[in-house]
């Protein structure tokens, strides 16, 4: 992900890129500087819980400096704005994954059926060059009625009631950032 703070990769400049601003005591408008954009990419990109004084430690710089330019680079709505934009990638790799694996999934069920069927005529050809013709017993034609079924039904999306287990996946739009509706604060 570290690509997505290159500021030439995108034709508007997102919330995490550098920033600019007024400065109020000039009223002069100021570009965030490298080293302070350093550090809001390591705030950025830490993983579980972030913390300033975490970056102040991998930089060698004080808390307090971290945590004037978090404040005075609105670190806090462009890292929301970073985590908002990340979650909506990864929601949309899962998806693509996930529609590859149906896909493949279903080409492998595809080719086991002709692999079966071609079992099944080899089996009957050769019954028929031995001149023995043995014709499926009753529960063997309900059997293979239940499998061609369960099959059909499980391929085109059904639930099947007999399985040992199945995963279900919903995936939801967010439409507020998550640390909203799980309460999540960050330092400052």
């Amino acid at each position: 992900m570290d690509d997505l703070f290159d500021e030439t990769a995108s034709d508007k400049p997102l919330a995490w890129h550098r920033t600019s601003a007024i400065d109020p005591a000039t009223g002069k408008k100021t570009i965030e500087s490298k080293p302070a954009h350093d550090a809001f990419r390591i705030y950025c990109q830490q993983q579980g819980r972030r913390s300033l004084r975490n970056v102040a430690q991998e930089l060698h710089k004080s808390v307090t400096l971290l945590g004037r330019w978090s404040v005075r680079w609105n670190w806090q709505e462009r890292v929301r704005a970073y985590d908002h934009f990340v979650d909506e990638v990864e929601t949309v790799a899962f998806l693509s994954e996930r529609k590859a694996m149906a896909k493949r999934q279903a080409r492998i069920g595809v080719l086991g059926q002709n692999i079966a069927t071609a079992g099944l005529v080899q089996i009957q050809e050769q019954l028929q060059a031995a001149g023995q013709q043995r014709p499926l017993k009753i529960h063997e034609l309900a059997r293979l009625l239940d499998v061609s079924a369960k099959l059909e039904r499980t391929n085109r999306g059904e639930h099947d009631p007999d399985a040992v287990a199945s995963i279900i996946v919903h995936i939801e739009r967010q439409t507020s950032p998550r640390y909203e509706t799980e309460g999540k604060k960050f330092d400052a």
